[in-house]
């Protein structure tokens, strides 16, 4: 992928806690940048998810990215839990998939 002159990269992340329905109780928000392939914003997700097990061992983890393979090696590292394609990225591999397949345009059969 060719970068524009001047290009740095920002990275985002969202601890959030549900309960057993699924529904949020809460939401840690984080934010870097610049920073070059997200390493001081992994390092502190790493060091902040260590700290929350430590206070609560019976949480469970999912592990939700976009579809930046960076990201899919970085979840890799983490304690187990399944490995989710968020739900836009998702939508937009099956948009794809389906215009692949009815390249007209159209879902008739």
């Amino acid at each position: 992928m060719q970068r524009a002159v001047g290009y740095r990269e920002i990275g985002c992340a969202t601890l959030a806690f549900c309960d057993a329905k699924g529904d949020l109780i809460s939401a840690i928000r984080f934010g870097r940048g610049p920073d070059p392939k997200k390493l001081s914003l992994k390092e502190t997700l790493r060091k902040d998810l260590a700290h929350i097990w430590a206070q609560h061992p019976e949480l469970r983890l999912a592990k939700v990215t976009d579809a930046d393979s960076d990201n899919w090696e970085y979840l890799a590292t983490l304690p187990d839990g399944p490995e989710i394609l968020d739900f836009f990225h998702a939508t937009d591999h099956l948009a794809d998939a389906l215009a692949a397949v009815h390249v007209d345009g159209t879902f008739a059969t």
